[in-house]
């Protein structure tokens, strides 16, 4: 798949299961969370770009099922997570969104707790060295 495969999307909603906790804990409520994500190809040199950026917004408990829904989405792209970024829940931010994207990306979510959205993909072509 190449780069302007994963960029033509602007949101892409994935179903998850979601029983309104995370890590089997049903004392922790789940809450809508963004964040950045960088990704890698699985097998590198098969497409040409060395990875990815792009923000994912779902329902999560807390920053490992936050993790553990961006593996969920690389997995569906042949990618892997390489890092999280800046993970955190939706209400703590203080509406310092000012793009249109994330702001669709979080409006969206809101309504169903089964969607993982994630927005465009940021291809770079090559690792600096």
């Amino acid at each position: 798949m190449g780069p302007a495969a994963l960029q033509a999307p602007r949101l892409t909603r994935l179903s998850a299961r979601h029983d309104g906790a995370d890590s089997g804990t049903n004392a922790v409520k789940a809450e809508l969370w963004i964040g950045m994500v960088h990704l890698r190809p699985v097998r590198q040199g098969i497409v040409d770009y060395a990875g990815a950026y792009t923000h994912i917004v779902t329902w999560v408990a807390d920053a490992s099922g936050f993790q553990a829904k961006a593996e969920e989405v690389a997995a569906t792209v042949d990618m892997y997570v390489l890092e999280v970024e800046w993970a955190k829940p939706v209400g703590s931010l203080d509406n310092w969104l000012s793009s249109e994207e994330l702001s669709e990306m979080i409006l969206g979510a809101q309504s169903n707790s089964n969607f993982i959205l994630f927005g465009t993909f940021h291809t770079y072509l090559h690792d600096e060295a």
